[in-house]
């Protein structure tokens, strides 16, 4: 039997989305070295105030707070009705206005050029055979000049090691049918995608632990934590953040 996703996972996360500990624990793990990407890519925290952001497959809301916290005007949406639901509460609860809305990222019920920022976190390993038409789609929404931001995995010997040997399949830290090794995306595919639907790729950097093996090891199998990543310029053997430009039309 052919292996598979299993994309109704997330309707059964609930209020796990935000317990550090819970399904999710490795983006929460993930966010602020991620974050700091995104916000170095935009030109700083002060930047981002007043941008119209788009938060595609936001799920529970953890990369979307972080941009209204910042005074962004925050759109996510999430064909998950269950993470729609929890991303709001929580927003509430935070008293963040964020607009959530349930929607495929290959069709996106907004006009063209309506966006500063698309964001798309832990999201394109899923689509990775249909990448095109969602990029394609996301390309639409975002206005010329703007920048599209994402993090997903790189197809590697190590991802298949880690991420889905161990992480995913030994440890359960991940839950199984999260992921598929096959649909994780080269860095080299992911900028040539890009630029067939229009985006111009600038910068990326890989994400590894912060700690060194041993204790990354300790940590892992005692506590199911990581301890935290910090970015590399010149390593990604897992997963990788980038952002990309649409160029502004003469």
């Amino acid at each position: 039997m052919a292996q598979t996703i299993d994309n109704q996972l997330y309707e059964q996360f609930g209020d796990g989305w935000w317990q550090p500990d819970g399904p999710v624990r490795l983006l929460h793990e993930m966010n602020p070295a991620r974050f700091d990407f995104f916000q170095s890519a935009v030109g700083g925290p002060e930047k981002i105030v007043g941008l119209r952001v788009l938060d595609v497959g936001c799920g529970g809301g953890l990369v979307a707070e972080k941009f209204a916290q910042l005074g962004a005007i925050v759109t996510g949406v999430d064909i998950s009705a269950s993470s729609l639901a929890v991303a709001q509460r929580h927003a509430q609860q935070q008293g963040l206005d964020i607009t959530y809305l349930p929607a495929s990222g290959d069709c996106l019920p907004f006009p063209s050029e309506s966006f500063d920022l698309v964001v798309c976190c832990d999201f394109l390993e899923h689509i990775s055979d249909r990448l095109d038409d969602f990029l394609t789609e996301m390309s639409r929404v975002l206005r010329p000049g703007g920048l599209f931001l994402y993090d997903t995995i790189n197809r590697t010997a190590a991802s298949r090691l880690i991420a889905i040997w161990i992480l995913q399949d030994w440890l359960q830290i991940v839950p199984r049918q999260t992921h598929l090794w096959r649909m994780f995306i080269q860095p080299v595919e992911l900028e040539a995608a890009l630029q067939r639907v229009g985006i111009t790729p600038k910068s990326s950097a890989g994400m590894l632990p912060a700690a060194g093996p041993l204790r990354v090891a300790y940590t892992t199998l005692r506590y199911h934590q990581v301890g935290g990543f910090r970015l590399s310029r010149r390593q990604k053997p897992l997963g990788y953040v980038g952002y990309g430009y649409k160029p502004i039309s003469d």
